[in-house]
């Protein structure tokens, strides 16, 4: 910790990607983190500097030292914390990342893919930007869109190239409700992409990137107006603003049916999502899938078309891992997949699921398709 000056140890765990539970203070010597497995104890070692007025909190801002990073909750106060005030935060941080920090949808918070407003773009509509156009998005919520000035196959959706602002007012919604979003902005011209402006509810205008790939661009939790409506604001700062869908789901508990597992009959193998690791041990059959070349990941999290966290293997253009002689000479597959972003944020999408060169067989993924 650096308040002006180092409070700790400035090399206390160096090459760490693990979440960091981390309490401190300007106003005294104290400091506490969640690295370790018993009680914390104080690892400040030196008397902080205080500041006299009152100052911003950034990410990738001020100084030119910038992180690829996550950060899962923040909290500050306007006091200097005890240390027994300390160490219970840091209990019950340390309990979070246990059991877990999600706000459940009631409902499936739609991929891009799943459902886009590709209808609208392919119609290659202009000058539309005086008229109100209401569209369905997944889960049948409606919109209003306004202030766009064109629709648009490569932006599979609607598009604006004027500096006012277009908006997107979802509506039918439960007043006071809240309501997980996902906003999609994909173009499929590399020469009109970058940044917008988004604000939810007339709230700060925030700042996206749109590009080719269709992952969620924007997304968060509102809260429906009494008039039962989320009112999205957008504003260009590229050439083009697109909005090529919204994903809407309400908070709430789940009422995911399971459905019977899949027929045992003849089943060869059987990955499940739940043991997945650098070793994975086939639940049915002698197998065992191993990480072949350099290193794969084991990964829990939500998102990308999964509403909760799933367990899943992540891997680099220089990983490989091996599944075994799971495909007899007449087989059937299923299987769960996807492409994934590098640490850079680029990615390379050739085949995932594969066999031997000599049979070029590939299953699901190829080319980027």
């Amino acid at each position: 910790m650096h308040y002006n000056t180092w409070v700790t140890s400035n090399k206390r765990n160096p090459n760490v990607l693990d979440w960091l539970v981390l309490c401190g203070t300007n106003g005294a010597t104290r400091a506490f983190d969640g690295m370790s497995s018993g009680t914390p104890t104080n690892i400040a070692t030196k008397a902080p500097k205080k500041f006299t007025d009152t100052i911003p909190l950034y990410v990738n801002h001020g100084y030119d030292e910038k992180s690829q990073f996550g950060v899962m909750e923040v909290i500050t106060w306007d006091r200097v914390l005890s240390e027994e005030e300390m160490l219970a935060t840091v209990d019950y941080l340390k309990w979070k990342l246990r059991a877990g920090a999600v706000l459940e949808a009631s409902e499936h918070l739609a991929t891009e893919s799943q459902h886009n407003l590709d209808a609208w773009g392919v119609q290659d509509l202009d000058n539309i930007q005086s008229k109100t156009t209401e569209v369905t998005f997944a889960n049948g919520y409606k919109a209003d869109l306004a202030g766009w000035t064109h629709t648009r196959y490569y932006a599979r959706g609607f598009i604006s190239n004027r500096n006012e602002v277009s908006t997107a007012v979802v509506k039918g919604l439960t007043p006071a409700a809240q309501y997980l979003y996902q906003i999609y902005m994909v173009h499929e011209l590399s020469n009109w992409q970058g940044e917008a402006k988004v604000s939810v509810n007339h709230g700060v205008q925030a700042r996206a990137q749109q590009n080719g790939f269709n992952e969620a661009k924007f997304a968060g939790v509102a809260v429906a107006s009494p008039r039962g409506e989320i009112n999205f604001e957008f504003q260009r700062i590229s050439p083009h603003c697109q909005l090529s869908s919204i994903a809407i789901a309400k908070a709430g508990p789940s009422t995911v049916a399971k459905p019977a597992d899949p027929p045992s009959q003849g089943m060869y193998a059987w990955f499940k999502s739940e043991n997945a690791g650098s070793v994975w041990r086939s639940s049915v059959g002698d197998f065992e899938g191993y990480c072949s070349r350099n290193s794969v990941f084991r990964r829990v999290e939500a998102g990308y078309g999964a509403d909760r966290p799933v367990t899943y293997i992540e891997g680099t253009t220089s990983s490989g891992f091996t599944f075994g002689d799971v495909l007899p000479p007449t087989h059937s597959i299923c299987s769960i997949s996807r492409y994934s972003r590098g640490r850079d944020g680029g990615s390379s999408r050739g085949r995932i699921l594969q066999s031997k060169v000599n049979r070029n067989w590939l299953h699901g993924h190829w080319a980027n398709t």
